[in-house]
């Protein structure tokens, strides 16, 4: 279930924002079941939030949002897709992770490029340029795909698609790999 995982993850960053920062989390009653390892789904959390929140200076709102979808999303929903291209998920039932900032936003020739290895826009010491491409290679794993969507001075939003598991496979063994459901 991603749900509590959600909710754990935060916590730690809630902890870990400064105080400026508001955190609001938008998360129903479904367990939201994935085939996904749950420190890959931690690090995939950690890396969006922090993210947001290091773009906020000043202070904004970070929300953190899990809702189920009866399909993939549409191509004709905007934003920069990542992972598995939007066109070519497979059908069935979605789960919606979504990490949405009030910061500053990425100019269209940044956006398109914040998944790929080593490219940041930090200062030297400040970052390595990895987390995205992270968040990348983890999704398109599961069979999922990251959406970004984001304007200068408007925030960004990053929506990561994972296929969706039925809740009652969450109550069958773990895979010999430790892989929740």
């Amino acid at each position: 279930p991603l749900a509590p995982l959600v909710k754990e993850t935060a916590k730690l960053v809630r902890g870990m924002a400064p105080a400026g920062v508001e955190l609001k989390l938008e998360i129903g009653g479904e367990p939201y079941c994935v085939r996904a390892d749950p420190a890959q789904m931690h690090q995939v959390l950690v890396n969006l939030c922090l993210n947001g929140v290091q773009s906020m200076v000043g202070g904004g709102r970070l929300e953190v949002g899990l809702a189920p979808m009866d399909g993939p999303p549409r191509p004709e929903s905007g934003g920069i897709a990542a992972g598995a291209p939007l066109t070519t998920l497979a059908a069935g039932p979605y789960v919606r992770l979504w990490v949405e900032d009030t910061g500053h936003g990425m100019a269209p020739e940044v956006a398109e490029r914040v998944f790929e290895p080593f490219f940041t826009t930090k200062k030297p010491g400040q970052g390595t340029g990895m987390g995205l491409a992270v968040v990348h290679g983890i999704v398109k794993s599961c069979g999922g795909a990251v959406l970004l969507t984001t304007a200068q001075g408007k925030g960004s939003r990053f929506e990561v698609y994972l296929p969706r598991s039925a809740a009652s496979d969450a109550s069958s063994a773990q895979p010999a790999d430790g892989a929740s459901r």
